[in-house]
């Protein structure tokens, strides 16, 4: 399934991004993605019931695919509706508390296509954004492109070859809101044989789980 690889050589990616409020670090990883929006890669982001208007901004954005829940359905569900809203041959599973870097997107695909991995991660710098993201990410990747760590992925951002979906399946719903869904697939893919990979060719800033943040201080918007 899926589509073969647009002109130029580059991968056919969709990236899915779910969300629950948080409004402001939706606008920002969006604006962090226009490279690679523009260079082919396609998004999905999936609403989990919002309140604080994050529904009528994604409804604005031109070229956006958008799926609106009326109520949160959690992650794992919203993960499954971009999954299958899509049909690329890699998906890129993104919380949207996340800015992305110069020429991440082409190293995490390279590097999966040059070890045949089923799922591949990036570097991940957690916190404040209190560092120059632009020259760390580059200084970052210049030292540590030729460094990885093999066996594990990160559920803040991961890259999933479309054949991983077709054998094992998709997300376990039953878990609770934003609880082990990302490392029981992991598990499960590795069973099946598939390879997962973390690059330090690839680096993201990430601000901290903060729609779980919300979650747990009894955000109103909290079905």
């Amino acid at each position: 399934a899926g589509r073969p690889s647009s002109a130029g050589g580059r991968a056919d990616v969709a990236i899915v991004i779910p969300v629950f409020n948080q409004l402001d670090y939706t606008r920002r990883c969006l604006a962090s993605l226009a490279t690679d929006l523009a260079a082919g890669a396609s998004a999905m982001v999936v609403d989990n019931g919002s309140i604080d208007g994050t529904a009528e901004f994604l409804a604005a954005q031109p070229g956006l695919g958008f799926i609106r829940n009326p109520e949160n359905r959690g992650c794992a569900a919203a993960w499954n509706q971009g999954v299958q809203a899509t049909s690329s041959d890699w998906v890129l599973l993104i919380n949207n508390d996340v800015l992305v870097t110069e020429g991440w997107l082409p190293a995490l695909v390279g590097f999966a296509q040059k070890h045949n991995l089923g799922t591949v991660s990036p570097a991940i710098r957690e916190g404040e954004l209190n560092y120059d993201l632009v020259t760390y990410a580059r200084q970052f990747t210049t030292e540590m492109r030729d460094v990885s760590r093999w066996g594990t992925a990160n559920g803040v951002c991961f890259l999933v070859r479309r054949r991983v979906f077709e054998v094992i399946g998709l997300f376990d719903e039953h878990f609770r809101v934003g609880q082990f869904e990302d490392a029981d697939f992991f598990l499960r893919a590795r069973k099946a044989g598939f390879q997962l990979g973390t690059t330090g060719s690839s680096f993201i800033h990430h601000f901290g789980s903060v729609t779980q943040d919300a979650l747990r201080n009894n955000d109103p918007g909290r079905p």
